[in-house]
């Protein structure tokens, strides 16, 4: 993540300028009950897709609200923060003070129900740490399963004969190309290009956009956890900083 000071805040459901002003509040309030000024309220409410001036923070209470954003999608929502901001964006002032083009929040209709929001964030993580998150949240297919078997990652078993083949028979390239022949039956070659891969892989960090749901109430103080330890980090840990319906609350 970049060193923004400011994080862009959405509003994608119809909900009341209240939930909006409350979930600001959160913000202000963490602020003003923290001594040490770690947490300092970075929310930026954006209203309109044309909007060009911000206010930075955006201090409760808001008068008048009406969303542009309403039923946009988290893709939409991630080309939309990376074209208006960053470094050299708007309201940037060219030294440290800019709004994030690499995170953003988002206040949707579950926004109501639980007084949560979603957070995304995109960060340089490798193939092994991406397959880690899908496999605490449950959302691991077979090859992650194989991949951090083969890694040593999962466990401390070498994977069999079986298990390699299997391995080597599904794994693709980013094009949907295979890793390794599928023309090439030694074993032992087919570990060669498996080995070679992963090495380049487990090197190669790229640019990953991923989500979480944050208490509102302490959303500020999450985000300023997350920028030190990364959201993957958070995310593999799911039981020490999630509750059981997938809200980070500790």
């Amino acid at each position: 993540m970049s060193d923004a000071t400011w994080v862009p805040l959405f509003v994608t459901a119809k909900v009341p300028v209240e939930l909006v002003n409350k979930i600001l509040e959160h913000g202000e309030a963490q602020q003003r009950n923290d001594p040490d000024d770690l947490f300092p309220n970075r929310w930026v409410l954006v209203q309109d897709p044309e909007q060009s001036t911000f206010s930075t923070p955006t201090k409760p209470p808001v008068h008048s609200f009406t969303s542009g954003f309403v039923n946009a999608s988290a893709e939409s929502l991630k080309l939309f923060v990376a074209s208006k901001f960053g470094e050299r964006g708007l309201a940037s002032n060219g030294r440290s003070d800019w709004i994030a083009d690499d995170a953003f929040a988002v206040v949707d209709e579950r926004t109501a129900r639980d007084n949560s929001i979603l957070f995304y964030v995109q960060q340089y993580v490798d193939i092994i740490r991406q397959a880690e998150v899908r496999k605490a949240w449950g959302k691991d297919i077979t090859v992650d399963k194989l991949l951090l078997k083969y890694a040593g990652v999962d466990s401390n078993e070498m994977p069999s004969d079986e298990e390699v083949r299997k391995f080597a028979q599904e794994l693709k390239n980013e094009n949907g190309s295979f890793v390794v022949d599928p023309e090439l039956g030694d074993l032992e070659k087919a570990k060669a290009q498996l080995d070679s891969w992963l090495s380049k892989e487990m090197s190669d960090v790229r640019p990953v956009w991923m989500e979480a749901r944050l208490d509102a109430v302490n959303a500020v103080q999450f985000t300023v956890g997350i920028w030190h330890i990364g959201l993957d980090e958070a995310l593999i840990n799911r039981q020490d900083e999630f509750d059981e319906h997938g809200v980070m609350c500790r």
